[in-house]
């Protein structure tokens, strides 16, 4: 409708201009320059600064699984932009084997840490009209539940690794070019925390030793990855 007033200002200016004769012509035709300049001055406040709209957020919860490798630790990849200051992260949900990314306008990120499962809470700002006359007035722009910003926050658990592309790149090749050393190395740190562990607790079930194996290995992993990450940053 905004729209068609601006029309309607334009013409009736513009054609009581050339024709216009009376006093009456000359009134209505400044009738119509006002129409045109109020119509004009409310399509660029909604444009630049949304007049007749107010703010929305939509929430989801997203489970995640790892980025990398499943033989891996799980990880959480990013890539740096620039200077390294804004980062795009790509995870992965438990339903799909895509990567996907967060995105890079208005969007903010951050990774916490948590003791429940990995998982992404994704809060999306979009601009609605407030009231029905607003949309009447401005829909033909099309512009309603237009996105404004968006926060992403990674909940990981502290078995969770968060690494670069290239980090994770270099990990992988490390990995695959030490496999046999680092088996025997795990073997050997979990076989020793279990002895350490049995002689405290030597009434210790099946189920709670393969329990302490698997956590074992995972803190080995930790160590690894961690010193080959301060090796590959000197």
């Amino acid at each position: 409708m905004i729209l068609i007033c601006l029309v309607i200002g334009v013409l009736g200016f513009a054609g009581l201009n050339v024709f216009g004769k009376t006093l009456f012509h000359k009134l209505l035709m400044c009738l119509f320059a006002v129409v045109f300049i109020v119509s004009g001055i409310f399509v660029v406040l909604n444009d630049h600064n949304e007049f007749g709209m107010e703010k929305t957020v939509e929430k989801k919860q997203i489970d995640l699984v790892s980025s990398g490798d499943k033989e891996m630790l799980p990880i959480l990849l990013y890539q740096p932009l620039g200077d390294g200051a804004e980062k795009v992260y790509l995870y992965r949900t438990s339903d799909s084997e895509e990567l996907k990314k967060t995105g890079t306008d208005q969007v903010t990120n951050q990774v916490v840490q948590s003791k429940d499962d990995a998982s992404l809470t994704q809060e999306t700002t979009y601009w609605v009209y407030e009231s029905n006359f607003y949309q009447l007035l401005f829909g033909i722009a099309d512009n309603d539940h237009k996105y404004a910003n968006q926060s992403n926050t990674f909940s990981l658990p502290d078995t969770w690794q968060v690494l670069s592309a290239d980090e994770a790149k270099a990990l992988g090749e490390y990995m695959n070019a030490n496999k046999e050393e680092l088996s025997k190395k795990a073997a050997a740190y979990v076989q020793e925390k279990l002895a350490a562990l049995l002689t405290t607790s030597p009434t210790l079930s099946e189920k709670e030793q393969q329990e302490a194996v698997q956590a074992f290995t995972a803190e080995f992993q930790q160590q690894a990855i961690k010193e080959f990450l301060d090796t590959l940053h000197k």
